[in-house]
Formats: C-alpha cells, sequence, structure tokens
C-alpha cells in the first residue's frame, strides 16, 4: 500500500493557541477563521492583510460558522451565541442549563444551513456528552447521547453521508444523511484507527470524498479514501493536531490547527510550536465551509 507523506510546516498568522480548534474558511472575507477553545478567543487570518485583531467572547467557544452577510453564530459554553462584525457577542440560544459543567466542543453547518454540535463535560468529560441538531428555526433536537469527547463532523460532496467522530473511540462513523430532514440512519464504523496513530479530532471532507481526520497526540493528519483507506499523512511540528480545513484559492490549501494544552515540560521542549496553524498544499480541493441560515 503506497501511503503519501507531506509536511506542513509552514505557519499561519501570529498567535500562539492554547488549544486551536475549529478552522473555516470564511468565503465571504476569503479569510480563515479559528478558535482558541479555554481562552474564549476567535482569531482571523486574511492571506493579504495577515494577522487580524482577535475577539473575545467571555467563555469557552468550540466552533464558529458564517451567519448571514458578515456575523458568525458561535458555540460557546453557555449555547449558541451570534457574533457581531465587531466582535460584539451575544448568546440567542441557551443549551442544556440544567447541566453547567458541560460546554459545546466541536461543530459544523451542514448544506441545508443547520448546524450539529457536541457537547461534553468541561473538567472531566465522561459519558454524558451530547450530539445536537440546531435546526433553521431555531429549535434544538438531541441526536446521539452517551458520548464523551464529541469531535470531527463532515458531510461528502452530495451530502448523502455525514461522518462523526469522538476522540474516546478511537475511530470514525459513518451515517446515511437525509439533508432535507437532518436525519441520520444506517450507521456503521467508516475507519478504526490504530492507538499508535493518535485520538481523532476534528476532520474535514474533499471534492473527491476522501475524509482528513486531525489525529490528537499523532502529530498528523490522516486522509482516507472512501472506502476508509488511509492514502495521504500530513505531518506537523506539533504533537496534538486538533483540527483541518480547506481554504485558500480554489480551496486548494490545507490548514491544520494544533494544541500546546497539557503538553509536558519535555513535550513542549519538542514541540516549540505547538498551538500555532501551519498550512500546506496537498494538491487536492476541499468543500466549502457552510453557514448557518436560520429562517424567520
Amino acid at each position: 500500500m503506497n501511503v503519501r507523506i507531506l509536511e506542513a510546516r509552514e505557519e499561519i498568522g501570529d498567535v500562539v493557541c492554547e488549544i486551536a480548534e475549529g478552522p473555516i474558511w470564511d468565503g465571504r472575507f476569503e479569510l480563515l477563521r479559528w478558535v482558541d477553545l479555554n481562552r474564549g478567543l476567535v482569531h482571523a487570518f486574511d492571506p493579504a492583510r495577515g494577522q487580524l485583531p482577535s475577539w473575545q467572547l467571555g467563555q469557552h467557544v468550540g466552533f464558529v460558522v458564517p451567519l448571514g452577510e458578515d456575523r458568525l453564530l458561535a458555540g460557546l459554553r453557555d449555547g449558541f451565541a451570534v457574533v457581531g462584525a465587531d466582535g460584539r457577542c451575544e448568546l440567542s440560544l441557551e443549551l442544556e442549563a440544567d447541566r453547567p459543567w458541560m460546554r459545546i466542543n466541536d461543530g459544523k453547518a451542514d448544506p441545508a444551513g443547520r448546524v450539529w454540535a457536541g457537547t461534553m463535560g468541561i473538567e472531566s468529560p465522561g459519558s454524558e456528552g451530547t450530539l445536537q441538531r440546531l435546526e433553521r428555526d431555531w429549535s434544538v433536537r438531541s441526536e446521539l447521547r452517551d458520548l464523551t469527547i464529541p469531535n470531527g463532523i463532515g458531510w461528502s460532496a452530495d451530502a448523502a453521508t455525514m461522518y462523526f467522530t469522538d476522540t474516546s473511540w478511537g475511530r470514525i462513523d459513518a451515517f446515511d444523511y437525509d439533508l432535507e430532514r437532518g436525519a441520520l440512519s444506517g450507521r456503521r464504523t467508516y475507519v478504526e484507527l490504530s492507538r499508535r496513530d493518535g485520538q481523532p479530532d476534528g476532520l474535514t471532507v474533499d471534492q473527491d470524498g476522501c475524509v482528513w481526520v486531525a489525529l490528537w497526540y499523532g502529530g498528523a493528519v490522516h486522509r482516507y479514501t472512501p472506502d476508509g483507506r488511509l492514502d495521504t499523512v500530513v505531518r506537523i511540528p506539533a504533537l496534538q493536531a486538533t483540527s483541518c480545513v480547506f481554504g485558500g484559492s480554489g480551496l486548494r490549501q490545507l490548514f491544520v490547527t494544533s494544541a500546546a494544552y497539557g503538553l509536558t515540560d519535555t513535550e513542549r521542549e519538542d514541540h516549540p510550536r505547538s498551538g500555532r496553524v501551519f498550512v500546506c498544499d496537498p494538491g487536492v480541493a476541499g468543500l466549502p465551509t457552510e453557514a448557518f441560515a436560520p429562517v424567520g
């Protein structure tokens, strides 16, 4: 089996994050956005202007997705919030108010404009996590329960398949996806990862239908073909890869986020660039970042 090996060593932006997560390519402005989860920050990088001012949202932030012409929807500790073009944040929908020890983790918008988001324990993740579906009318439905660290979410180019991983599983699952209703069925294991490769975190899908998954404590991103075969490894100069997204001209650059959180002193010395965002040209194009499209 021939596996292509690539390196993503070039850094993007000027910030060093504790946990860089949730990268998106915001096609409205042609810039990369990502969050620093525990610090509650949203960062942005414009290829033409460089690093842009960061926004402080005041609590944990797991992800952002585009909303309307110039706003963002953010997944915060307390629920879903709208972030204005000036960075001002307003909580729009409280989530799991009866469980204040939980927070939103990773999240994505599907091609129909609804948002999927995982929840997990803030301090010590147990099996209390959920996968929630935010509809365009702002109603919420819990789709999966008994999760620990819900993370990567993505869809095939035809939106007929949804991919999802809980980092604690060590695998990626695939579901048949009804885009019109947002319904899941036909759950099966798509990829089972070896423990020595690291743990699956954030993921994205390319135009060829292949899944790219960042590996926590794996220092890499793996690309798997639609039939689950590993065909590309992208190495980064950080131990904890957290997520990845395609962006840039023609969506042909792969951006990879990383984390410094939890590293030992020795690991920090061995991986001094942890917490940065890296980029490479993998030779394929990705799919666009979808937006939340509320109605009413």
